[in-house]
């Protein structure tokens, strides 16, 4: 299976995610109306209130880590477990093409994604400035996300960025990194209601090179 854009992948995944949420969602409503008058009153109490949890909050389960080595490509990360989706992306510069592998996992209400390229041509390593912004219009190219943040990576200024992509739902988070004549796309999914940024800096921060590979 061939993309075009590595945010199909995560487009998909969201597209499934909503599907179950909102079937969730009826499935509460449904069994809520069956419990009668007592509980829709609850349920008013709990909507009036100033601060409201999603529902789908309360099934939310603890998330179970892995840590993925590819060997191929010269680096581990530690990733949440779930549905796992691997396929290839095509990236078109004006430096070259390049193909990436993608591998994914879909725990509940979220996807977290690695993709890596085979070594890079002289040309592209010798301008990741310019790299860097066609990787930001490839990632979010023909979708609903807007740009909502483009900064250097403080650990590496040169050949790291990090890009926020938000629409009225979700957050996409990407890290792009250009090391060891190879580039690596670190990105996770996010329900714009989740305040907590625990799993997207452990995956992040999990990113280890392990060989000059």
């Amino acid at each position: 299976m061939k993309l075009t854009i590595i945010g199909t992948v995560l487009l998909l995944t969201i597209t499934g995610l909503a599907e179950t949420a909102n079937a969730q969602l009826s499935l509460d409503r449904t069994d809520f109306f069956e419990r009668g008058t007592e509980q829709m009153e609850r349920e008013i109490e709990r909507l009036e209130s100033p601060v409201r949890e999603p529902i789908l909050t309360i099934n939310e389960r603890p998330v179970e880590w892995k840590q993925f080595l590819f060997s191929e490509a010269g680096f581990s990360i530690w990733m949440p477990l779930g549905d796992v989706t691997e396929s290839t992306a095509v990236l078109e510069t004006e430096e070259g093409t390049i193909e990436l592998q993608v591998f994914a996992t879909n725990p509940q209400l979220s996807s977290f994604i690695v993709a890596y390229s085979d070594r890079l041509n002289r040309a592209q390593l010798e301008n990741p400035e310019t790299i860097f912004p066609q990787v930001q219009k490839f990632l979010s190219r023909n979708t609903e996300f807007e740009l909502h943040g483009d900064r250097p990576l403080d650990d590496y200024p040169v050949t790291g960025r990090e890009i926020r992509l938000k629409n009225s739902s979700e957050t996409i988070t990407f890290r792009i990194y250009q090391l060891h004549q190879r580039l690596y796309i670190l990105g996770s999914t996010q329900p714009n209601y989740d305040r907590h940024f625990d799993k997207l800096f452990t995956f992040f921060n999990s990113f280890q090179l392990t060989t000059n590979n």
